[in-house]
């Protein structure tokens, strides 16, 4: 039976961490000092080391990632202490801090750690919510067997375009050639489509390059031709075309989705990745820093 990562284990690294940041609290509670526990005291550097040691613990991960053949844990369950120790440092480090931030560079490794910590918790949440929505989008077929059917729809149309008039097969060959299966980086960005299709003039001038977004432009190109069509073969094939074209927009589709899933699936570890780096060399200096001055 599947299990989450986040029950991984009866959720033992749940109740683990839960443990630790129930004794960081009650001890910070009890702590009794006239300077209170902030942390130049005992129960800092206590905090702090705990803070340190599990930051590097985590960010270890991505190294276990790569570590195939590791024997040190499955990956699920270093996915689930990830997630959950991650939540205990969050307030580990907090009482570390004891609220005291300014303009310096342990107030920052404070800051990085934070945005590392919330881009984890978005990271969750897109592993929780988008595989089902990934699913759902390809209905059991794979994206090599789309592309593949893709591919015969364009050969077939390609065939039957050459059974209607020369401004019909222009308009269906470039539009099939002119289309942009999956999105740029500026598509992504700004979500358009930036397909396109030769289309003759509605003057009877040459054919004019025009969007083609979503196959709308082709398809309401050959609904105008069937109109104005007189019967017979030409009207067979220009609704065989028609179909063609709004099956092809189907997968298309499909395949857009996916790829706007998946690069959300991506995003988020270019903020949490290169942030993880910073933090590790900003907690070295806050590290030695301490040690020095303090």
């Amino acid at each position: 039976m599947y299990q989450s990562f986040l029950e991984f284990g009866n959720a033992r690294y749940l109740l683990q961490a839960f443990s630790l940041t129930a004794i960081a609290v009650l001890l910070f509670l009890l702590y009794d000092s006239p300077e209170g526990a902030n942390g130049g005291t005992w129960y800092g550097y206590a905090t702090g080391t705990i803070g340190a040691l599990l930051i590097v613990w985590l960010a270890l991960f991505g190294v276990r990632k790569r570590a195939y053949e590791s024997g040190a844990g499955t990956l699920q369950g270093w996915l689930s202490g990830h997630v959950y120790f991650g939540m205990a440092l969050l307030v580990v480090a907090t009482l570390h801090s004891t609220g005291e931030l300014g303009w310096n560079v342990h107030s920052l490794a404070y800051l990085l750690m934070c945005v590392v910590i919330f881009s984890g918790f978005y990271g969750v949440y897109l592993y929780r919510v988008l595989p089902q929505k990934i699913a759902a989008n390809l209905a059991g077929q794979g994206r090599n067997e789309i592309y593949t059917r893709i591919a015969e729809l364009d050969r077939r149309g390609q065939r039957l375009a050459t059974a209607t008039l020369p401004d019909v097969q222009t308009a269906v060959s470039s539009a099939i050639e002119r289309t942009a299966v999956l999105p740029d980086a500026y598509q992504l960005v700004l979500g358009q489509d930036r397909s396109r299709v030769l289309l003759p003039g509605a003057d009877g001038s040459g054919s004019k390059l025009s969007g083609n977004r979503n196959q709308g432009a082709i398809l309401a190109y050959l609904a105008d031709q069937l109109a104005a069509s007189r019967g017979g073969e030409e009207t067979v094939v220009l609704r065989d075309l028609i179909d063609l074209f709004t099956e092809r927009r189907r997968l298309l589709n499909v395949l857009r989705i996916d790829n706007r899933l998946q690069s959300r699936l991506r995003t988020w570890l270019y903020i949490h990745l290169p942030v993880t780096f910073a933090l590790l060399v900003v907690l070295t200096v806050h590290i030695v820093t301490v040690f020095l001055y303090w």
